[in-house]
């Protein structure tokens, strides 16, 4: 079976779509018979609207490194505001998709990109397509694209092909409402993918797939979760079939996983669960071993750790295998500001690369850390931050910014203020500068970046 997996618009172009390349580096290692294809039309539309005139392409020189000093910040700041105009005008094609959604009306300029858009998807003749889904906005875009095709198979009248969706959205999205609203889409997958992929690949009755919801006779039905993998059995993305040179960074960046799922697992605003199955996590070396290939291989220095954070303990561990190999890296994590990320460990883990921690922080009021569980206390987050800058590590406290359990209106201000400083709290472009370089981060003023 001829299978084309989907990564639709609007995310960052800096981006290397992790999803669909683990699920297709799976098949492969599964179903030899199975042929399977990458199509990222995020980054194909960026690079459309970004070459449709001079400013843009200077831009994109300038974000993939071959012209200007990606690390100049007037510079910098100059091409973000190309940049934001390219993503308004993105956003303009996300509200010509929803219109023709809803009124069946196809925009000129959309009707444009949506015929270059299916000649990639269809260019082989696949048998299922599979849109991923990873961020809330990219709904509108693959549910539009999905009608476009159906509507062009529906032409031809050829034989029955099969378009699902699934990712990390789609996992908390309400199936039932999709499959009822939508008449082109045939299934969707919620939670982890590879087994659903794998006998949809393998031409798998739908009653059979777990994890599928799909329309049965004058009702939507949903098969029972799938049963976990082991981390063992799911191999890491090689990214052969990716293109890293056309991604918009000065130097390739990777997203790789060590774990997946949460080990806190408490916190009650966090909607990440949905999309795992339980917490596992790979084993040390042969993580390693895979971030030594790729530097190796296909010369990435920079790594973007995509986990829903990584645990003090086992950084500390990855940090030594790191150290011991003299691994020239520079990596960007997600974590929980813990007891465990002690002095020590912060100096181990800028020792290996790390460079910029994002910090699950979501509040200074220790009375809305208890209501959500956060499992975290002020005081200490105050110590661990400090201790990471001290260590030469940048840090982006990742704050929610509403909640209806109102705190002091001082107790988020006072704990930013009392560790706000020129090497505490920074920001830097979006892409290879997050894992540094010499000097491992340019001197930029301090920022908050919010989760709404």
């Amino acid at each position: 079976m001829k299978t084309v997996l989907v990564f639709a618009p609007p995310a960052n172009p800096t981006y290397t779509p992790l999803g669909i390349a683990t699920l297709a580096e799976y098949i492969r290692h599964t179903e030899s018979a199975a042929n399977i294809e990458m199509v990222d039309l995020n980054l194909t539309t960026w690079r459309l609207l970004a070459d449709s005139d001079q400013r843009g392409r200077a831009c994109r020189d300038f974000m993939q490194g071959r012209a200007g000093d990606f690390y100049d910040r007037p510079q910098y700041q100059l091409h973000q505001e190309v940049m934001a105009d390219i993503s308004d005008r993105l956003t303009g094609r996300l509200d010509a998709c929803r219109q023709y959604l809803e009124k069946d009306v196809l925009a000129p300029d959309l009707r444009d990109l949506m015929q270059h858009w299916a000649g990639l998807i269809l260019r082989n003749d696949p048998d299922l397509i599979g849109f991923s889904i990873m961020y809330p906005r990219q709904v509108v875009v693959s549910l539009a694209v999905a009608r476009y095709i159906r509507h062009l198979w529906n032409r031809s009248k050829g034989p029955e092909r099969r378009i699902v969706i699934g990712g990390a959205t789609a996992s908390i999205l309400n199936p039932a409402e999709i499959l009822h609203a939508c008449p082109f889409v045939d299934a969707v997958v919620a939670g982890e993918g590879e087994i659903a992929l794998r006998m949809l690949c393998r031409d798998e009755t739908f009653e059979r797939i777990p994890g599928l919801s799909y329309r049965g006779t004058g009702r939507i039905l949903t098969n029972r979760k799938p049963d976990t993998l082991s981390l063992t059995e799911i191999p890491i993305p090689s990214f052969e079939d990716v293109d890293l040179p056309a991604y918009f960074n000065p130097t390739p960046v990777l997203s790789v996983i060590f774990s997946r799922g949460c080990m806190w697992r408490k916190c009650r605003f966090c909607a990440h669960n949905f999309s795992y199955s339980g917490y596992r996590k790979r084993q040390v070396a042969p993580f390693v071993d895979h971030l030594e290939r790729l530097n190796v291989s296909k010369g990435v220095r920079h790594f973007y750790f995509a986990d829903q954070y990584v645990d003090a303990d086992d950084m500390n561990l990855l940090a030594d295998e790191i150290v011991a190999r003299r691994l020239d890296i520079a990596y960007h994590i997600m974590g929980r500001p813990t007891e465990s990320y002690t002095p020590e460990v912060c100096r181990r883990l800028y020792e290996a690369g790390c460079r910029w921690i994002s910090w699950g922080v979501e509040s200074g009021s220790q009375r809305l850390l208890d209501l959500c569980a956060k499992g975290t206390n002020v005081e200490t987050i105050h110590r661990v931050i400090r201790s990471a800058a001290q260590a030469g590590i940048s840090n982006l406290l990742m704050m929610i910014s509403a909640s209806l359990h109102p705190a002091k209106p001082t107790s988020t201000p006072r704990l930013i203020c009392s560790i706000r400083s020129p090497t505490s709290l920074t920001t830097s472009p979006p892409a290879a500068s997050n894992c540094g370089r010499t000097p491992p981060l340019p001197q930029m003023p301090p920022l908050l970046v919010c989760k709404s």
